[in-house]
């Protein structure tokens, strides 16, 4: 599948992490959330994950290994 925003080559909706633009690709990553009418916070904690690199992953092996209880991101 190819990421309608960027081109790239994607395995699901979402794509690889913008490390250069995090603030728009966040933005974007919501405004896919509230199309797919995803309002469950686990779901998209793994959707956002699954998107990070290899070098991001392991600066936040930490928070992955043990998400936290409530996470961060509810609206």
């Amino acid at each position: 599948m190819v990421c309608p925003t960027c081109s790239h080559e994607t395995s699901g909706w979402m794509c690889e992490i913008w490390l250069d633009k995090r603030t728009i690709w966040f933005m974007q990553a919501g405004a896919q959330f509230a199309l797919a009418d995803d309002v469950v916070e686990l779901t998209k904690y793994y959707h956002v994950i699954s998107q990070l690199d290899n070098r991001v992953a392991s600066e936040v092996e930490d928070i992955i290994s043990n998400p936290p209880e409530e996470l961060p991101n509810t609206n």
